[in-house]
């Protein structure tokens, strides 16, 4: 039987409760690793909370209110942040602080928004094209059936339903038979996950497990 919005909705909450048990008060930090408290760890778990169903925010506690002010820290005022060590890492800052949804940061969202366009248009980027966005939509369909739990293939995998969710003529495979990658992906998900409903010990791997089953939720949600 396939997987339901109701049963997304339930693993994506789960899993967001785990991450906020991995909160280092102490350290700033989501996990034991070094990496849990550098900045691409902390606005990857912000981004993810803030995105799910229940809509963290700074006022439901420390775990949210603590990484956001350690972000915003590291933002010059040029929009240049400090301690992103890639690219990607700029772009997950960009977008916890446009999920946060704090009206106190829309100018330091804002003025890093305007420079992640530059450091776009710097290097080329264009929104994509039908080539692109069809190479998203094949790797979702084999990444269903080989899976890797680490953050780098879950990152390619979340960039690649980015894509395909901005893709306005909606081209989810309906057309040659076959189920909406939506639903695709959260089983593939789903099935791997382990016991205690987590992807492993890997803050970043479950951050971005669940950054990937909130779009899938609300695809789901709202077909």
């Amino acid at each position: 039987m396939a997987v339901t919005a109701e049963e997304v909705s339930i693993a994506a909450d789960g899993l967001a409760a785990w991450l906020i048990t991995q909160y280092d008060t102490e350290r700033n930090a989501f996990g034991a690793a070094k990496e849990g408290a550098g900045i691409a760890c902390l606005s990857m778990v912000v981004r993810a909370l803030c995105d799910s169903q229940r809509r963290y925010r700074k006022a439901s506690g420390r775990f949210i209110a603590e990484p956001l002010k350690r972000i915003v820290s590291q933002v010059a005022p040029d929009g240049l942040v400090n301690g992103t060590k890639s690219l990607e890492d700029y772009v997950d800052v960009a977008l916890a602080l446009r999920s946060a949804g704090d009206p106190d940061l829309a100018r330091v969202a804002r003025t890093v928004d305007e420079r992640l366009t530059c450091l776009l248009n710097a290097i080329g980027f264009a929104d994509e094209d039908e080539e692109t966005v069809s190479l998203s939509y094949w790797e979702i369909e084999h990444a269903c059936g080989e899976l890797e739990l680490n953050p780098t293939q879950l990152a390619r995998l979340r960039d690649c339903l980015e894509a395909v969710k901005r893709d306005k003529r909606k081209r989810v495979w309906i057309r040659r038979g076959r189920p909406p990658w939506a639903l695709l992906l959260a089983e593939a998900l789903l099935k791997r996950r382990l016991g205690d409903g987590t992807f492993g010990g890997d803050v970043q791997a479950n951050a971005l497990a669940l950054q990937i089953l909130n779009v899938c939720y609300n695809e789901m949600r709202n077909q």
